[in-house]
């Protein structure tokens, strides 16, 4: 399978979910981007994710192009949803629902906003 940003191999990384299952995430060692199942974004750590983000990409100015899903071969869509995803952040979905892709970076960034949201949401109630 190939990246959805630069088209080079995609590689499998083994990581946990917050409920200890077993669950893959791909990435780009070229552009250093990630592929998630859909939702799987909701179920990991933030520890995890910065985990996951903190590959070295060995071309990290990979100009983004309009990124393809890797299973369907079909054109992602940017997620500009302010309730789900910050406008700050950047993440594109498969229209089919084959999941999403995050560019170098923004999957760290989306936790850390994803947390902030929680937290708000606890001391407001």
């Amino acid at each position: 399978m190939t990246c959805p940003q630069c088209q080079q191999p995609l590689s499998h990384l083994d990581i946990e979910n917050t409920s200890g299952e077993p669950k893959v995430v791909e990435e780009c060692l070229n552009c250093g981007g990630h592929f998630l199942e859909t939702y799987l974004i909701n179920f990991i750590s933030i520890e995890t994710a910065r985990n996951i983000d903190s590959v070295l990409p060995k071309d990290p100015h990979v100009q983004l192009n309009n990124p393809v899903c890797h299973r369907c071969g079909q054109i992602m869509s940017s997620i500009r949803d302010g309730e789900s995803f910050p406008q700050t952040v950047t993440v594109f979905n498969c229209p089919n629902n084959h999941g999403d892709f995050f560019p170098k970076g923004q999957l760290y960034l989306f936790k850390k906003a994803q947390q902030a949201k929680i937290n708000y949401h606890k001391i407001w109630g």
